[in-house]
Parts: structure tokens; C-alpha cells; sequence
């Protein structure tokens, strides 16, 4: 079983020493140069042909002093190293349009952006707290969202590994496959975890770079085969349709496979009655019923049950579709 404190303890004390110096910097200036160093490397790393690859979702951990000062400015920063994020997978796009002379697929593994900063420590047995340093934060990265704080409360033991990028401050980047139970070693004191939504324009404008509460915010979500993460309802009404709509819009969730129309389905979530309804535009069924076909001008709307609902389009595409269960 591969222990995250043992690899960064090596990680450490192969790039840093045995007694590491603080790094002279403003810590907001030393996380945005760590993260920005950090994605690129990974996406370097993961990149193949022309599939471009890049982590995001990121954990921050540092000195209890290092996050009671940035605790406040972080929000601030965030917009700026996401805008930083964009122009680094631009510029690989560029590249690799140059090299392949083809399209590049450089589409989000993710919905959103995961930021989640930790004031921690790790455990005393293994005698290695003094490796959190100040002004010297540790980051880790992953492709989709990965909440340690969630995994250190779990009780039952998890089994399952997971490909971790860890860098420790002035490093090279290792892959690690890490066991989730060895996340246990760390102990947290404080916690912040902040998201935002992933442009598809990737816009550099920092007004356009909103933030985004999973809890809160969604209505619904959606899964289907081969797709990493959920789709997120954000708004009242949304359209399913397939790759050849070339709207780029929030209430547009476009799926790239031939069994899908453009546009195949509607989704409307009424907020007075806290119900979900589908109208179809071609052949569909919810669970085993059928669904009535609708003119685009007259959509026929019927009952969508909010949770276990499976949608079949065109008897081939399974969409599974569930509300969120704390949507009032």
C-alpha cells in the first residue's frame, strides 16, 4: 500500500533537504506560482497525441500560519490562476494543432474547478510534521474532484487507489498511485474548499470566471456511460442534444454520440411545485415509457420523477437523471 506522507516525506527531503528553508514570498504569490507550475507539468505529463489533459481538482496543504493568512485572499486569487490555467491549455492547443495539424481535443475531464486548501498537519507518529513548513504549501492534483477532507471522516477503510500528482515547492512533479486509507495520516485543523465553473470559451476575462456551489446551486444531475463526472442542471430549463449542435451555452448539454438528435429532449424543473417535466423532440423513453413526440413551437410536457429516473434516447443512450435532494 503506497502512504501519501511517506512519498511526500521522500519527495521532500530528495528536493528540499533534510531541513528545508521557508521559501521568501508572499504566500498568496508562492500558491499561485505552485499551482500554475503544478497544472502545467501534469498536463505535459498526461498529455497524449492530440488529447489534451490537465488536472482540476487541487489540494492545497500548508502551515496552520500560511492558511490563517490566506484564508481571506484566496477567493480573490482563485479567478486569476484559472485565468493562467486557460492560456496554459491554449498555448498547448496551438502546439499540437501545429504538430498534428488536426483538431485537438482539449474538452474538460471535469464539470467545475475544485480548490480545496487545509490547514494540517500529519500524524506524530510517523515524525515527520516538521515537512510542513511555512511559506512552502503542498500540492496535490487530480484529474476530477478529490475531497480529502471527506475521505479523513470517512470511517470504513477504502481500498480503492488513485493516481495523485504531489509536488512539494521547488520540485519536479511524481505520479503516485496512493491508497485512499493512507489519506487518514493527515490530520486537518482547518478547511476551505472553493469551486467555479469551467468556461467552455476558456475566457481569460477575469469577470467571467464565477464561482459555483455544488449544494446549492444545481437542480439535477445527469450520468451517462463513459462520462467521468456528472452533468450539472444549473438552470430551470436545459436541452439535451447531440455533437452536432454547436451551441455553446450553460443550459445545453451536448453529448457526442449518434444516437442523440439536436436537439433530442427538454428538461424544465418548476420551482413552485418542485417538480421536473421532459418533453421529447425525438424518440425517448422514461424508465419504460414512452415518450409523446412534441413540435419544437409545442412542446408536450410530462412528469419526470425526481430521483432513479432512467432516460432512453433512441433506445440506445442511457442518461440516468437524479434532483438534488436538498433542492427546495
Amino acid at each position: 500500500m503506497s502512504n501519501i506522507i511517506e512519498e511526500i516525506k521522500e519527495l521532500w527531503e530528495r528536493f528540499t533537504g533534510k531541513n528545508p528553508q521557508p521559501i521568501n514570498r508572499g504566500i498568496n504569490k508562492v500558491i499561485a506560482e505552485e499551482l500554475t507550475t503544478h497544472f502545467k507539468q501534469f498536463m505535459d505529463a498526461e498529455t497524449v497525441d492530440n488529447r489534451i489533459l490537465y488536472p482540476m481538482s487541487f489540494n492545497i496543504l500548508m502551515h496552520e500560519s500560511d492558511y490563517n493568512r490566506a484564508k481571506e485572499s484566496v477567493p480573490f486569487i482563485l479567478p486569476t490562476i484559472i485565468s493562467k490555467f486557460y492560456s496554459l491549455i491554449k498555448t498547448q492547443v496551438a502546439e499540437k494543432e501545429k504538430t498534428y495539424g488536426t483538431v485537438v481535443d482539449s474538452s474538460n475531464p471535469a464539470t467545475y474547478w475544485f480548490f480545496q486548501f487545509s490547514a494540517c498537519k500529519f500524524a506524530e507518529h510517523n515524525d515527520i510534521t516538521k515537512f510542513l513548513e511555512k511559506g512552502a504549501p503542498i500540492t496535490i492534483c487530480k484529474l476530477t474532484t478529490l475531497d480529502i477532507k471527506k475521505i479523513i471522516k470517512e470511517e470504513s477503510e477504502n481500498d480503492q487507489d488513485v493516481g495523485l500528482s504531489i509536488k512539494v515547492p521547488q520540485s519536479n512533479v511524481i505520479r503516485n498511485n496512493i491508497n485512499m486509507d493512507a489519506l487518514h495520516g493527515i490530520d486537518i485543523l482547518g478547511d476551505g474548499t472553493f469551486s467555479y465553473y469551467f468556461d467552455k470559451n476558456m475566457s481569460q476575462d477575469l469577470n467571467t470566471i464565477k464561482t459555483f456551489s455544488t449544494n446549492t446551486t444545481f437542480k439535477a444531475q445527469l450520468r451517462w456511460p463513459l462520462s467521468p463526472t456528472p452533468w450539472f442542471m444549473l438552470d430551470n430549463y436545459i436541452e439535451i442534444t447531440g455533437g452536432t449542435d454547436n451551441r455553446n451555452l450553460r443550459h445545453i448539454c451536448r453529448i457526442e454520440n449518434n444516437a442523440i438528435s439536436a436537439p433530442h429532449v427538454a428538461i424544465r424543473y418548476e420551482p413552485q411545485t418542485q417538480t421536473f417535466e421532459l418533453a421529447a423532440w425525438a424518440k425517448t423513453r422514461i424508465n419504460e415509457r414512452n415518450v409523446p413526440l412534441s413540435d419544437k413551437s409545442s412542446p408536450v410536457w410530462v412528469p419526470l420523477p425526481r430521483h432513479n429516473s432512467t432516460l432512453f434516447l433512441n433506445d440506445t443512450f442511457k442518461i440516468e437523471f437524479n434532483a438534488n435532494p436538498d433542492l427546495k
